[in-house]
């Protein structure tokens, strides 16, 4: 995935650091293989604070809108690994737009 995105979708509805995120996520869905991506991806590729993006993903999380890699580790905090639920309606749906509007912008 590209380092520096043009981020299409802050044009339209803000630069607000969910739709940055959902951006990367977005772009990341549109690749030839997905990859999971962390926290710490996410907040350096949309140049946002680590807590910002784990506070987006966890509810992004709680919405179902993203799937949560499940990580066998002892560790007491893990790094959690995301990418888009594309089982989800609404996520199939902003794929859809976002492939089209890339093309406008």
């Amino acid at each position: 995935m590209r380092e520096k995105l043009p981020f299409v979708l802050t044009k339209i509805f803000g630069k607000s650091v969910r739709v940055k995120i959902l951006e990367i996520l977005l772009e990341n869905a549109l690749q030839k293989e997905i990859k999971w991506l962390n926290i710490s991806e996410l907040a350096k590729i949309g140049s946002v604070s680590t807590s910002s993006s784990k506070r987006i993903v966890d509810k992004l999380i709680e919405e179902g809108l993203v799937d949560l890699k499940p990580i066998q580790t002892h560790a007491k905090n893990p790094e959690k690994e995301i990418r888009l639920n594309l089982d989800n309606k609404l996520i199939n749906e902003l794929i859809f737009f976002f492939r089209k509007v890339r093309g406008f912008i």
